[in-house]
């Protein structure tokens, strides 16, 4: 079957045995046609509030129950492929963000393991391993462009040397860091930091050092 969404990716990445019903109709979740599908009310709670992020249709497909049925496509960060699930932690999700796993690939990042921020991403499986979109549990969707993030990483850890705080990275300085930038003559550093705040890209990979 050809890889066109993610919870098809998902479920092949770890050769999970579909679980199929017997109802037909266009799947909410990644919009594809199906005749094992299963209804709405046997995939998802009553609690479910991710409503916004679906499709009209009649029945969540078969592979996207599997996925949803999978209490560590919440927990956890995964890299995944039609053929390898990477487990993603602090230790290696800096190198996965500019490694990715070869085309088709999804990443996601769980931050506190709650909230399903790939839920309208079912249909955006990427090809390109310089420029494509990710999700992280505490920003939703971002693009990733290789050449913007290692720019981004350059002055990250060139902040983290001077003994900047990851807070002082995407909020604000402390007085102690302007006194310390005059002495030491790093005030253009903090000038370029400061013109990279408030952009999802930089605090993903701020989180990721």
């Amino acid at each position: 079957m050809d890889i066109t969404t993610l919870s098809i990716l998902f479920c092949n990445s770890q050769k999970k045995e579909i679980q199929k019903s017997n109802i037909s109709g266009s799947c909410i979740f990644c919009s594809r046609e199906t005749a094992e599908g299963w209804k709405v009310d046997k995939t998802v709670s009553n609690n479910f509030t991710a409503w916004s992020n679906l499709s009209d249709g009649q029945c969540a497909c078969e592979y996207c129950y599997t996925m949803l049925k999978d209490p560590n496509c919440r927990r956890r960060s995964w890299a995944i492929n039609p053929t390898e699930y990477i487990a993603i932690d602090k230790t290696n999700r800096k190198q996965i963000l500019f490694n990715p796993p070869e085309p088709p690939f999804f990443i996601h990042l769980a931050t506190s393991g709650q909230k399903q921020t790939w839920m309208g991403s079912f249909n955006k499986i990427n090809y390109s391993k310089n420029k494509y979109i990710f999700t992280i549990e505490s920003h939703g969707e971002v693009f990733w462009d290789i050449a913007i993030a290692k720019d981004y990483d350059k002055l990250i850890l060139a902040g983290l040397e001077k003994k900047l705080t990851k807070t002082e990275l995407t909020q604000v300085f402390k007085l102690k860091t302007y006194e310390n930038a005059i002495k030491d003559n790093f005030l253009d550093l903090l000038k370029q930091i400061e013109s990279c705040r408030r952009n999802r890209l930089w605090e993903v990979l701020v989180y990721a050092n």
